[in-house]
């Protein structure tokens, strides 16, 4: 059984090893956030979305990655995005 930190250690080191774009697609049209979230990865979302990952692409079939961790029941990805969208529109509504 693959534990959580492996899973995170694994999804940051492909994207060191390829130097893939944070919000760049795979083949099934998913993002690194996407696979983070369906998994519940906080910490990884998190520095995804630091990274510049973007929160808002969806895949093939039209799911972002909020909306997978919410079929996953991921409640702390959930939140987690829900407050990056909160603090970008405030930091954003000031200019």
């Amino acid at each position: 059984m693959i534990k959580k930190n492996e899973i995170s250690y694994k999804v940051i080191t492909s994207v060191r090893r390829y130097e893939t774009p944070y919000s760049n697609k795979a083949a099934r049209s998913i993002t690194l956030l996407h696979k983070a979230a369906w998994l519940g990865e906080k910490r990884t979302a998190k520095w995804l979305t630091e990274k510049g990952a973007d929160i808002d692409v969806k895949d093939n079939f039209g799911y972002t990655p909020k909306m997978l961790a919410e079929e996953n029941n991921q409640t702390e990805i959930i939140a987690f995005l829900e407050r990056f969208v909160l603090s970008y529109k405030l930091i954003f509504s000031d200019l």
